[in-house]
Order: structure tokens, then sequence, then C-alpha cells
């Protein structure tokens, strides 16, 4: 399965009983690649999969979309490029996932730290 720049939004489709989305590139296709699968079928497979996997915690389309940005962000990804990839508006809704990544906000350096100055001399 290929990804298009058109395919990356389908992450911001709405949750509800229509397709994720409706166009012959799609992130998750469906039989017939002209018609993905519905959102309960992502739903579905989702759940699945975190079963298999014996994860105890509750995981839903929702929470692979926030790892999914979250991860990007860490990686140094500009958050316009999330936004854009989120299909977020504002990039204030993009802002969010920056607050769940302050660990790795924390550990960076300033451009400033480069700089090689010297302490002044004592007076």
């Amino acid at each position: 399965m290929s990804c298009c720049p058109s395919s990356c939004s389908a992450f911001s489709a709405p949750i509800g009983g229509a397709p994720v989305r409706n166009t012959s590139c799609s992130l998750f296709p469906g039989p017939d690649p002209a018609r993905p699968i519905t959102v309960r079928s992502l739903q579905r497979a989702c759940r699945l999969a975190a079963e298999t996997a014996g994860l105890d915690k509750m995981v839903t389309v929702h929470t692979l979309r926030h790892s999914f940005a979250t991860h990007l962000l860490e990686q140094g990804v500009d958050i316009r490029i999330i936004q854009d990839l989120l299909g977020h508006r504002h990039v204030d809704s993009t802002a969010r996932y920056a607050r769940v990544a302050i660990n790795t906000i924390r550990q960076i350096k300033s451009p400033l730290d480069a700089l090689n100055i010297g302490k002044p001399a004592p007076a």
C-alpha cells in the first residue's frame, strides 16, 4: 500500500459510520480499492490488534492518531507539517501534542548554548 498526500488527511476523518475516505488512494483501503473500509471496521481492527498484542490499556484509532503525532514531534518534525498531516486548520489544535512531549522539549538545547562564549574574567 502506498501513501499519497491526500491519504494522510484520512487521519482527520470524523468518527462515525461513514467511510474514512472515498478515493482510490486511501490510507485504509478495503477489498475494493475504490472503497475504503468503514470507520467501524477500522475500530474493530484496532481493538483486535490491541487484544492480540496483549495490551491492557484501551487502544482506539484516536490513540493511534495521537501517538503518530507525538512520535513525529519527538523526532523533530516541524509542528506545521504535523498540522497538515492531521488535517488541523489551526496550529493550536496540533499544539496539544507538544504538551504531551514535554520531556522531549526539555531536552532541546538552545542554539545559544553552542556559542563558545567564555565566562567574563573576575574583576
